[in-house]
């Protein structure tokens, strides 16, 4: 009787932490994206939302935004137009949509996205 109380339990650890897999951080599964894995393109592109979206404000966000955009072939990736919607692209798993973040973590993860972009200029 124990071992059919102890698998079921083991599988839904599993799923659980399979689960929050994509959006590694805080307890739970849920976080910040690591940010810095981010190629100039997606950044820009989130940088667009984030702004548009006011989860940044305009001035040092759109001095970074258009920097970057000034760089060959930015705009024209499928990653800007993904960005530009919302999807943090990192490489390590699927794509992770700001709007899917609890409000606090979204701000946040625009500044992060933003302090990647300074470090990308």
């Amino acid at each position: 009787m124990h071992h059919r109380i102890v698998i079921p339990l083991a599988l839904a650890c599993f799923v659980a932490s399979s689960a929050g897999a994509q959006v590694p951080g805080l307890p739970g599964g849920v976080g910040l994206p690591d940010v810095t894995k981010m190629g100039i393109p997606n950044v820009a592109g989130v940088l667009g939302y984030c702004v548009k979206n006011r989860l940044l404000s305009g001035g040092s966000a759109n001095s970074v935004l258009n920097g970057l955009k000034g760089k060959s072939g930015v705009t024209s990736s499928p990653q800007y137009r993904s960005g530009e919607a919302g999807n943090i692209i990192t490489g390590s798993g699927s794509p992770v949509a700001i709007n899917s973040l609890p409000a606090q973590l979204k701000s946040q993860a625009c500044n992060a996205v933003l302090r990647h972009g300074t470090s990308l200029l």
